[in-house]
């Protein structure tokens, strides 16, 4: 055979994958598409899952006038259900299960898969009541609101402050650090150390907008440099448990211990998971939260007045939070507008499903724009510690010039699918 020949069969081969590949398959055909070139271009330009949901999936929802329309995502063509109160009805529905994710993404070789967020069953009922107890034996208000008082020193006198650089790269990593896993990263004091350089480049290096789109090109073009980086990040977090078991501290890894049903590879999942989850969430909140309240200085003021009628120059304590409802609402309509986490891992059942006035096909993948957290009063009180005590210190505003015109705030590429302002530059001004 020539070599033109072989050219040729190559390209025919390579033409039939991609229309395979690409082409809607036959069970769901009869149900509104999203057009496939858009969703392309987003995921190439590394749109966050929330801007392409927003942009693309519901207002194409709305105007086919349905609940339920299908999208390609990782790699597959699957069911986007848009309507919370139809996704909670299929969350109830015992044939349910989670759909594993392609087992070549990097991202779910650094989470594992024996961890509350993927696994099933007995197993998931035995991981969720562990991380739970773990997370609620002890809320660490003492480590909370010291981390505030380090990071109000680096801050000084204020002036112009990137934000979101203190809450991402800094302040959650010390918080989850010291509480979750009882070692101080010290992210703080030395934001270019070892630990946090090594954690960002990992997560930098993973969220690669193809290979997320396209998770098979985890095998056409491997990329085993970045794999060795995850394999080697993963290994610390081996070496923490083993210096955890052999001094056991105050924290969640120590709580976790004591179940003797729990596999070394559990314990580094769920550490790994619960690391990840808790520090992303919290930072992506907290950048959220001070932003929307330096864009509406009312709102801020009222919630400051709350706060030093019941906390004076008090340390925050956990019964000074029952008495600041406002803090609280305004603190969940913060997480409303911006919400953390978009989306849920993909489901599957082996029957047909119900889904408004469509049905969704037997072993059709289907994904929810709604999540829950083991770990969300765990995040509150964080949340509410850092909030209190910087409302008590500074007052802030939103820069004119800010990148996030008004009050659309922008995040960062996700592979979680998770809302992370960036630039989030904020003009903070002393009170005291």
């Amino acid at each position: 055979m020539s070599l033109l020949a072989v050219l040729v069969c190559f390209v025919a081969l390579l033409a039939y994958s991609l229309y395979s590949w690409t082409i809607v398959p036959s069970h769901l055909r009869h149900k509104p598409t999203v057009p496939l070139l858009p969703l392309l271009l987003s995921y190439l330009r590394g749109e966050v899952e929330e801007q392409r949901v927003k942009r693309l999936v519901l207002p194409f929802a709305h105007r086919a006038r349905t609940n339920v329309v299908v999208v390609f995502s990782l790699g597959e063509w699957i069911v986007h259900v848009v309507d919370g109160k139809i996704g909670r009805q299929l969350l109830e529905n015992r044939s349910v299960r989670k759909h594993q994710p392609p087992p070549e993404m990097l991202l779910w070789h650094l989470t594992g898969r024996d961890n509350v967020f993927m696994s099933e069953g007995e197993m998931w009922k035995r991981h969720s009541r562990v991380v739970r107890d773990a997370l609620h034996r002890k809320v660490p208000i003492a480590e909370f609101v010291h981390l505030p008082r380090k990071t109000f020193s680096l801050m000084g006198k204020g002036g112009r402050v990137r934000w979101n650089d203190y809450t991402h790269c800094r302040f959650t990593l010390d918080a989850v650090g010291t509480t979750v896993i009882g070692y101080d990263f010290e992210a703080l004091d030395k934001p270019d150390g070892s630990f946090v350089r090594q954690y960002h480049d990992v997560m930098e290096a993973i969220a690669n907008p193809p290979y997320i789109f396209i998770p098979s090109l985890e095998r056409w073009l491997p990329r085993n440099n970045v794999r060795k980086v995850v394999d080697d990040f993963i290994d610390r977090f081996r070496v923490l448990l083993e210096l955890k078991r052999k001094e056991p501290g105050d924290d969640m890894i120590t709580y976790m211990f004591e179940d003797p049903e729990m596999s070394e590879t559990e314990f580094r999942d769920n550490v790994i998971i619960t690391f990840i989850a808790g520090h992303d969430t919290t930072a992506g909140a907290l950048s959220s939260f001070v932003f929307y309240l330096g864009d509406h200085q009312d709102v801020q003021e009222r919630v400051r007045q709350e706060v030093l009628s019941v906390m004076g120059q008090d340390e925050p304590r956990i019964e000074h939070f029952a008495k600041m409802p406002y803090l609280h609402a305004v603190i969940c309509e913060a997480l409303r507008l911006n919400n953390p986490s978009n989306i849920t891992i993909p489901r599957i059942a082996d029957i047909p499903l119900q889904a408004g006035d469509y049905t969704i096909p037997p072993r059709a993948p289907f994904v929810l724009n709604m999540c829950a957290c083991p770990a969300r009063m765990f995040s509150l009180y964080e949340q509410r510690v850092l909030i209190s005590m910087l409302l008590r210190e500074y007052r802030w505003t939103v820069p004119r010039d800010s990148i996030h015109v008004g009050g659309n705030i922008k995040n960062a590429f996700s592979p979680f699918a998770l809302s992370l302002p960036y630039d989030v530059d904020i003009d903070f001004e002393p009170l005291l």
